[in-house]
Order: C-alpha cells, then sequence, then structure tokens
C-alpha cells in the first residue's frame, strides 16, 4: 500500500519566490523524504524532529537570511533568520533528519528517513503448497484484524512487483501460460484493514518444475531437437541415461559428441540447432529444464544447408513454418529424417506437419534468421 504526504510552503523574499516541497512515499515501512529550498542563496537547518504532547510530530527547519519570511507557523528569530514547524498529525510516524546540505544545481537539500508502525501485524509462514510447471498455489497464515489482502510476484527479488490478487482468503493460486516452466519467481504480501496496513512479508522464491520432453529415438540414425533449454546441456549429460546405446551424435559443421571414446567436439547442447544420433537400439532421450517460446527465439541460418531445431510444442504445416524464408524465395528445399521433402518452387510437400523432437535439413541461398509462430 502506498500513501504520500505532501506539505508545500510558499517562500517570499525580495528578489525571488521560491517553493519548499516536503513529500515522501512509504511502501514497505521506511522511505526517503526530501525538503528543497528551490535558491541558491538559502540553506536550510534540521532543528528538531519531536512529538507533539497531542500525538502528532514537530519538525523545525531553520531558513537562514533576514530577508526570507515564511507565511505558514512561522516566526523571525533574532539573528534574523526565519523558523518555520511541519506538523505530521500522524502519532505513529517517526522522523529522523539525515542530512542537510547545498545540491549540485544550487538548491538546497534535507533529507529524513520516515518510519511508520503498522497498523497490523506482518503476514507469515508465506509459502507454496503446490508447485507445477505452471501453476504455484500459495497459503499465509491469517492476519488478527484484517480486512484485505494483497499479493505481489516480480521476476526479481528486488521487484518491480505485480499486483496479483486483493482479498480475504489466505490461499491463491497463481496459474497459467504466463508461468514459465523451471523459472523463478518472487511473492510477498501484505494485511490492510480500515486503519491501515501491514509490512510486507518476507519474499518468497519459488521456482517452477522444470518441463520434460521425451524424444523416441529409433535404432540407426535420427535428426532431433527440442524446444527444453536443457537445466545441464553438456552433451554428457543430456545422453548420460541413454550413454551406451548412443552411438555417435553430430552438429551442422561436423563436429561429434562419441560417447565410446570420450569425445566432445560438440560441447554444449543448442536448442536452437538440430542434431543427428545414431542408436545401437530404441532408446527415449528426455530433456529436462525451462520451456523455449518460439515466437521470442530466433534462429540463426547461414547459406547452404543446416540442420535446424523445431521449437513449437505442437505440430504445424512445414509450409506455415517456414513461410519467412519462403517469402522471401531463400528456401530451396527441406528434408526430415525419413528423406520427405518440402520444395516450394514446384509446390512438393512430402512432409506436412513439422513434429515436434524432430530435425530436419533445410538449404537456403542467403544467411537469415527463422522465427516460428508461437505455440
Amino acid at each position: 500500500m502506498k500513501a504520500f504526504i505532501y506539505i508545500v510552503l510558499a517562500i517570499f523574499a525580495s528578489s525571488f519566490l521560491a517553493h519548499a516541497q516536503f513529500e515522501g512515499e512509504y511502501y514497505d515501512g521506511a522511505s526517503m523524504i526530501r525538503l528543497t529550498i528551490a535558491d541558491a542563496d538559502t540553506s536550510v537547518i534540521a532543528h528538531k524532529a519531536a512529538f507533539r504532547a497531542d500525538g502528532s510530530n514537530c519538525i523545525g527547519f531553520i531558513l537562514n537570511g533576514a530577508d526570507s519570511s515564511i507565511t505558514q507557523y512561522s516566526s523571525r528569530r533574532a539573528d534574523g533568520s526565519a523558523y518555520v514547524v511541519f506538523l505530521i498529525a500522524e502519532s505513529d510516524t517517526v522522523i529522523n533528519s539525515l542530512h542537510s546540505s547545498h545540491r549540485a544545481d544550487g538548491h538546497s537539500s534535507i533529507v529524513f528517513d520516515t518510519l511508520f508502525k503498522y497498523a497490523l501485524e506482518t503476514p507469515v509462514n508465506l509459502r507454496a503448497s503446490l508447485i507445477e510447471q505452471h501453476k504455484i498455489v500459495l497459503e499465509w497464515d491469517d492476519v488478527a484484524g484484517a480486512e484485505n489482502y494483497k499479493l505481489f510476484r516480480s521476476l526479481d527479488a528486488e521487484g518491480p512487483y505485480l499486483q496479483l490478487y486483493t482479498g480475504l482468503n489466505n490461499e491463491y493460486s497463481d496459474a497459467g501460460e504466463h508461468l514459465k516452466s523451471f523459472t523463478n519467481y518472487y511473492y510477498r504480501i501484505i494485511a490492510e484493514n480500515t486503519s491501515g496496513n501491514s509490512a510486507f512479508s518476507y519474499i518468497l522464491q519459488v521456482k517452477t518444475l522444470p518441463e520434460l520432453h521425451s524424444i523416441a529415438l529409433t535404432t540407426g540414425w535420427n535428426m532431433i531437437s527440442t524446444y527444453v533449454e536443457a537445466e545441464n546441456a553438456a552433451m554428457e549429460e543430456v545422453f548420460s541415461e541413454i550413454k551406451s546405446s548412443t552411438v555417435i551424435v553430430k552438429n551442422n559443421v561436423g563436429q561429434i559428441y562419441y560417447p565410446e571414446f570420450g569425445i566432445n567436439d560438440i560441447g554444449n547442447w543448442n536448442v536452437q540447432h538440430g542434431y543427428q544420433v545414431y542408436m545401437s537400439q530404441n532408446e527415449t532421450l528426455s530433456i529436462v529444464g525451462m520451456k523455449i517460446m518460439p515466437e521470442l527465439t530466433p534462429i540463426s541460418l547461414n547459406a547452404g544447408w543446416n540442420i535446424i531445431s523445431y521449437l513449437r510444442d505442437n505440430p504445424i504445416n512445414i509450409e506455415i513454418a517456414l513461410a519467412s524464408l519462403v517469402a522471401e524465395n531463400n528456401l530451396i528445399i527441406a528434408k526430415d529424417n525419413l528423406g520427405n521433402v518440402f520444395y516450394p518452387a514446384f509446390e512438393i510437400n512430402m512432409i506436412g506437419e513439422m513434429l515436434p523432437g524432430q530435425g530436419y535439413q533445410i538449404y537456403i541461398l542467403e544467411s537469415a534468421q527463422l522465427l516460428y509462430p508461437e505455440n
């Protein structure tokens, strides 16, 4: 919850009209508040910050210079300076002066730190009771006297935070495709009632479950790809569970991973690339990690032959998938692992739909970028 305090004074002098603005914002229990006097010849000194008998706060300022006068709550001191008192009718607010100085632009400036005592206890035990790839169920303990809760989420612990929920229930299901697999999310919550709000709870970090892509491999040559960014992309890790059946893996430029002899020229699996894999028996390759958003992941292509990845999680006709290359008359031919071809110049399409898990060879005339439609 945000609250703002604005106190504006008009300061009149014989040669200038300056405005002092006292403003602040509390969001998580503390804020920086600055008073600025817009005149290089006027210095500001904090006189005191204290509670008054009526429960309000009193802050005194001294404006040096006999020509300075203030119209509200003001008096002229014996040394000729003007004196002003700010009253803040908030008995739970503690105000401390930090410093007073001239700013680089010639203005005088004084900064305060305000600490607010809250109307409610801070919500505790914020927790995730269910975590899936695209769903997080959050719960928290009830706060006595709370009439409303507000839940916030961010991709970064430092924010910014987006409000997800407002209501009295102490459970909320954050679900949908806006949550990405294998991704950290950060949550915090406040309680409210008619008297005010609590401080923010501690920040809860939750990581969604990884995506699992299972790719069927047959004996002999396969041409494969994945729409999952592997958690550990080293080829040794990707093929660790089927290492004994994996004879050789090749990429488009002829680099190899040869597990029997401990050779790995490829290094890490690149989700934008397709690979040729020779298997000694049928197996299933399981890749665990973060699901790719195809519409946000351009694939860089070189002139000539490329082995490309198919980044969508569902089939689509190859004429649609490669439409951008066809429109530029750049694509000559595309082939799948079975030798089926897509030959746009002759309107030949033996491939039909591109399939998740499959890699494809394409020949193009000029370097380009391929961007698939969204899932």
